[in-house]
């Protein structure tokens, strides 16, 4: 039996975790090697000469075009990350919806992983406790439950869904008391079990990743607290 784990990146911003992980499961392909006649350098093979292990899938999906990913996240830095990921036989999607699969994709694969890191529906409130912050709190839960939803489909039934999320309206705030602005209060271990199981998931644990860098649905990068919140299908 062949080991390995497939992958399914969703939202992949600059398309720099799913590079990572796919270099990180490739080696080196010396029939690659051979044909353009890579050389060493001091720091070993080029990655555009390595290949998937055996057993691995990474699939990175964007609902932004390439184009507007350039222009969001840097154009040499989005182009680079997707050329490592294509040349290691890995596969990118642009203008991929997460919460709506085109019927051809949900119908033929199945994946081990499906990883959203800083979904945001790009409400984002105004701290105010009132109208702004309550469209901003059922945006994104909005967001998340379609995101649940279409993950169903292609989720083995031993697989994960891992969301990584930073602050409200998907984490606690103080500022924001009312019933209609508290938001999803995943770090209320009760809530996030709550809305794993409205949705056919167990909520299997939450871990601090410390400080990241995230970005802003414009682009604009942030340096914040992330917790990655793990699911599994019933």
């Amino acid at each position: 039996m062949i080991a390995g784990k497939s992958y399914l990146y969703l939202g992949s911003a600059d398309f720099r975790r799913p590079r990572d992980k796919a270099i990180k499961h490739s080696s080196v392909d010396m029939g690659k090697v051979a044909n353009i006649g890579a050389e060493l350098d001091p720091g070993g093979y080029p990655d555009h000469v390595r290949t998937l292990d055996a057993g691995y899938e990474v699939v990175a999906t964007e609902l932004n075009s390439r184009s507007e990913g350039r222009e969001k996240y840097g154009n040499a830095y989005v182009v680079d990350n997707v050329y490592d990921i294509e040349n290691v036989d890995g596969e990118v999607i642009e203008s991929f919806d997460a919460t709506s699969y085109p019927p051809h994709f949900a119908a033929n694969r199945q994946f081990d992983r499906i990883i959203f890191e800083n979904p945001h529906s790009g409400r984002y409130g105004d701290g105010q406790n009132g109208l702004a912050d309550m469209q901003a709190a059922i945006s994104n839960k909005s967001l998340l439950e379609g995101i649940f939803r279409e993950a169903a489909k292609v989720l083995k039934p031993t697989g994960q869904l891992q969301i990584s999320v930073c602050g409200w309206p998907f984490l606690s705030h103080p500022a924001r008391t009312l019933a209609t602005t508290q938001g999803l209060q995943w770090n209320v271990m009760g809530k996030a079990q709550e809305f794993a199981d409205s949705l056919g998931y167990v909520f299997v644990d939450a871990t601090d990743k410390g400080v990241r860098t995230v970005y802003r649905n414009n682009g604009t990068p942030m340096q914040l607290n992330v917790t990655k919140f793990k699911f599994r299908l019933k």
